[in-house]
């Protein structure tokens, strides 16, 4: 870097010069100073592309989202049909939500130039945040043509495509490669432990996961799903999980996920007056918290407490007069005082919330059958 450094003084209009000193500043973390020297190119000629291609991933890495839009723009005008220009669009555009831009921008440097590797990686990026989950795993697959030394993200993204899709299996597969080209990569390691755990593969998913931990020390996310494999093992893994869990809850306290998987936890261990105690720490954190009131719901009525479930339900329900679940918990209230109509009003409201919810017909074809009502539980299994 001072060497360069020295060059560039001597040749200041070097563009070169000026980008070999901006990557190693770039590579020692100075990331700042490189800004500067790149901008400073700029000043004295705004006409280098280069050093506008380099400003803006400098600037998407520092995540100045703005700036990097600003620089794009003027990358697009002086290199209008450059593959490049389109691809760094279209990851600017992406990153900020402008999904209908970045798309444009991405097919473009596809358009021009359908050998490059990083366009149909920006196309399969923007495919991804639009759900369009088929076009996104084709671009992949051609990332893996174009680019076979470097597959390592390409697989971890295919890889959750195919959880998303529930082909599962696949996702072993994929997330297997990807380990195999980068085995320092924890991110792919989450994957294929969350692959293993959704087959059932525990053991599998364990040593997957404490991998990914060992490469990213108190990372949250793992050690949550750390904690959800420890509870999926069984009743010799349960202690630990409530270990594991406790440690993630005192990271980031407000994390709803983590409070309920804690709660399942010791409710599994019958620790019963615990699991509720943090639920309701959870709710003075978070009073909107939908998925712990539903929980604290169920657990209440495992515990018979209808009058404590009901006030639950009642503002869950109020909180979300959408949601079906909500309004199949407020019938459970009712089946628990015995007052089967309100239990049948409460289900039709569920099932108009949510027509496919299936534990709101299947309620409603028990309790239509206890009422002698054949054509309601009739039309209920139907539905399912």
């Amino acid at each position: 870097a001072e060497q360069l450094a020295q060059a560039l003084s001597q040749q200041p209009k070097n563009a070169e010069t000026r980008s070999q000193l901006a990557t190693a500043l770039q590579k020692l973390g100075r990331r700042d100073e490189a800004l500067k020297v790149l901008s400073g190119g700029l000043a004295l000629s705004e006409n280098t592309p280069a050093l506008l291609q380099q400003r803006v991933r400098l600037l998407l890495e520092l995540r100045q989202p703005d700036d990097a839009r600003e620089t794009v723009e003027r990358l697009l005008f002086l290199a209008p049909d450059d593959v490049t220009s389109h691809t760094l669009a279209s990851v600017v555009f992406e990153n900020n939500g402008e999904l209908l831009a970045a798309s444009d921008h991405a097919e473009k440097a596809v358009a021009c130039d359908d050998t490059s590797a990083d366009a149909w990686r920006a196309l399969a990026q923007v495919r991804i945040r639009q759900e369009r989950l088929s076009e996104a795993a084709h671009a992949l697959r051609t990332v893996l043509t174009l680019d076979p030394n470097n597959t390592s993200d390409t697989y971890r993204q295919l890889g959750w495509i195919c959880i998303n899709e529930s082909r599962n299996e696949d996702a072993i597969v994929t997330f297997t490669a990807a380990v195999e080209n980068n085995a320092n990569d924890a991110s792919s390691w989450y994957g294929l432990a969350q692959a293993h755990q959704i087959v059932g593969n525990f053991a599998e998913a364990l040593a997957a996961i404490n991998t990914a931990l060992k490469l990213r020390n108190g990372w949250l996310d793992a050690l949550v799903l750390r904690g959800n494999i420890l509870i999926a093992q069984g009743p010799d893994t349960w202690n630990d999980a409530v270990s594991q869990l406790s440690d993630a809850l005192s990271l980031q306290p407000e994390r709803t996920e983590t409070r309920c998987l804690l709660s399942m936890a010791l409710q599994r261990l019958d620790r019963r007056d615990e699991s509720l105690q943090v639920l309701a720490d959870g709710l003075r954190i978070v009073p909107e918290a939908s998925d712990l009131l539903r929980l604290q719901t169920s657990s209440l009525l495992d515990l018979g407490r209808t009058e404590n479930a009901h006030m639950a339900c009642r503002r869950l329900s109020r909180q979300q007069p959408q949601e079906g679940i909500g309004w199949c918990l407020l019938a459970m209230v009712f089946e628990q005082n015995k007052r089967p109509g309100m239990a049948l009003r409460a289900l039709a409201r569920a099932r108009r919330c949510a027509p496919a919810l299936p534990d709101a017909w299947l309620r409603t074809g028990w309790l239509a059958l206890g009422k002698g009502d054949t054509r309601t539980a009739r039309e209920a299994v139907t539905r399912l």
